[in-house]
């Protein structure tokens, strides 16, 4: 089974963490996360060329996540991903396009939105490499997950032979994660079953904590004390966010044994991709009050590995066997 994380691109700030070096990614090898889902955004690809060059130096699998503004006109988008994937296609191992289609275009958006920039981007990807591995289309719900395949099992039995689709790329954070009934592995399991044949391998992205109840209220009582404070709707919003991100124990031990199931339960997922690396590593003081941030990217130590990151390590050790201890993260309380 593969494990991965997701990422990003950003421009640097002083608010947010320092991105990602060769480094931090070659720390992720001894837990036995091997990949990354590194997001290239059509609109602004300015940071995209780095945080590659950093991955694939740290002996990262690129999973290549592009997405548009949907005003983006069809001709664009086929054009941008065939130059996108004739420059870095040779790095990546996949491919997908956009994320959590469902909440920008709705249910009854999806048939449009698949032939209007799925396909551009399926056909771009293909002029410059017919070989190409291709998933979608990273849903939010079951619903959409749906009408996605079963547009792509009509253009691949049509005539004219259109692939689109060679994994499935999913977000079930449903419940026990936190997101209710809408985005279980069950109901995905379900439409898994309505795929081509020969079945395509499916995968789960962006799994995290942040819909467990406990997240939530973090987020809001955070939000509600830097409006109180003066900040800015932006910066309350911020401030939410972060706080919501920051993963207790006991949410930890939720994800733990999520991914414990989904193993176990779940045959047909071929991989996971977290929403976090951070929840693998240790936090550090980052100078400005009681923040911090993931030892994974930041402080002087270098990334070191939580005790939770450690538990990661030896249920992905049960599952693949025992990872090539390389890289430079090192344990609590012993030295690199």
């Amino acid at each position: 089974m593969e494990f991965e994380i997701c990422y990003v691109p950003h421009e640097p700030h002083g608010w947010i963490p320092p991105a990602p070096t060769a480094a931090s990614y070659r720390a992720l090898l001894p837990i036995g996360i091997t990949g990354v889902r590194l997001q290239y955004n059509f609109d602004d690809p300015r940071w995209w060329g780095a945080a590659l060059r950093e991955a694939v130096q740290g002996g990262m699998r690129i999973t290549g996540n592009f997405v548009a503004n949907l005003t983006e006109p069809s001709h664009d988008i086929e054009e941008n991903a065939f130059e996108w994937m004739e420059f870095y296609g040779p790095q990546m191992a996949r491919v997908s396009f956009g994320n959590e289609p469902g909440y920008t275009v709705g249910h009854d958006g999806m048939r449009d939105y698949v032939m209007n920039y799925f396909v551009p981007f399926a056909r771009g990807v293909r002029r410059a490499n017919p070989a190409a591995v291709i998933g979608g289309c990273d849903a939010e719900s079951q619903d959409t997950q749906q009408i996605f395949i079963e547009e792509a099992n009509e253009l691949l039995l049509s005539d004219a032979g259109v692939d689109i689709c060679d994994l499935e790329f999913v977000h079930s954070y449903g419940r026990p994660m936190g997101g209710g009934d809408y985005a279980t592995r069950e109901e995905f399991e379900r439409v898994y079953r309505l795929g081509a044949k020969p079945l395509r391998d499916q995968y789960y992205s962006e799994i995290d904590i942040q819909n467990l109840p406990e997240a939530m209220q973090r987020m809001q009582d955070a939000t509600a004390a830097a409006l109180a404070s003066g900040a800015t709707p932006r910066q309350a919003n911020d401030a939410g966010g972060a706080a919501r991100g920051l993963a207790t124990d006991s949410e930890l031990q939720i994800l733990l044994d999520w991914t414990r199931s989904t193993h176990t339960d779940f045959p047909n997922v071929k991989g996971i991709a977290y929403g976090d690396p951070a929840y693998f590593f240790t936090r550090v003081p980052n100078g400005t009050g009681s923040d911090t941030w993931s030892s994974w990217t930041y402080g002087k130590d270098g990334p070191v590995v939580s005790d939770f990151g450690r538990k990661f390590q030896a249920l992905f050790a049960e599952i693949n066997g025992p990872a090539p201890q390389q890289g430079t993260g090192r344990q609590p309380g012993r030295r690199s």
